[in-house]
């Protein structure tokens, strides 16, 4: 492992840390919560930790490609972390639309991995690498400030107004159970869970289609 290697791979882990205190934290706080739950969420920042340095020494840090993967990781996660604030500044009343775009926009930031790394003539494997690189770290920029938002303004009038917005207090109706706080802090280690799964699932398939397309227009092109 080169230096660059080891500095990127220190920062990774240092984010896996502070998501894994968070994710503690939480139980701590609520340990009435399902251990399932903590479970589910601390077993996939584990898989992070294990698959994430092999990631970056695959790609060696120092590499035009992996400066891609972290810097796109960066901007996604970014705007995760964006999208967060802006609905305990604003407190809209329906958050869909920031969805839309802070989804549509991440989604494109992975097609984009594998756009570029196609672009440079690189393999399959290093745009599928790259895309899950950048995946894995948006994601824990999104479940530190999720799980750091929701820790710090726990109880406050704001937070009721964007689970309001959201509509977790009709959930919670819906669920029978007796906390309110427990059922949240339940829901947002499965939507950890949940996230920190499917993102590099999707970055995976969203970076080999724009790899094959960009492959295949460049095919054409020197046809035509």
């Amino acid at each position: 492992m080169t230096p660059a290697d080891r500095r990127t791979v220190t920062l990774f882990w240092s984010a896996l840390a502070i998501a894994l205190a968070l994710v503690a934290f939480g139980w701590l706080r609520h340990p009435d919560m399902s251990l399932l739950s903590v479970l589910a969420a601390a077993i996939v920042l584990i898989i992070y930790a294990w698959s994430g340095p092999r990631i970056v020494t695959f790609l060696k840090a120092s590499s035009p490609t992996a400066t891609v993967a972290v810097g796109c990781g960066v901007l996604a996660g970014l705007i995760f972390a964006g999208e967060i604030a802006i609905e305990y500044v604003l407190l809209p009343h329906d958050n869909s639309s920031f969805g839309l775009v802070e989804f549509g926009s991440v989604f494109a930031i992975y097609a984009a991995v594998g756009a570029i790394v196609a672009a440079r003539g690189e393999p399959l494997g290093r745009a599928i690498a790259a895309a899950i690189l950048a995946a894995m770290i948006s994601s824990l920029i999104w479940c530190i400030f999720l799980l750091g938002f929701f820790n710090f303004f726990e109880g406050t009038a704001r937070q009721s107004s964007v689970l309001l917005s959201e509509g977790d207090f009709e959930d919670f109706r819906r669920s029978g159970m007796a906390s309110f706080s427990t059922f949240m802090i339940e829901d947002l280690c499965g939507a950890v869970f949940f996230h920190l799964v499917l993102g590099p699932l999707i970055a995976l398939l969203l970076a080999c289609a724009s790899w094959f397309a960009v492959r295949g227009a460049r095919s054409v092109y020197r046809r035509g």
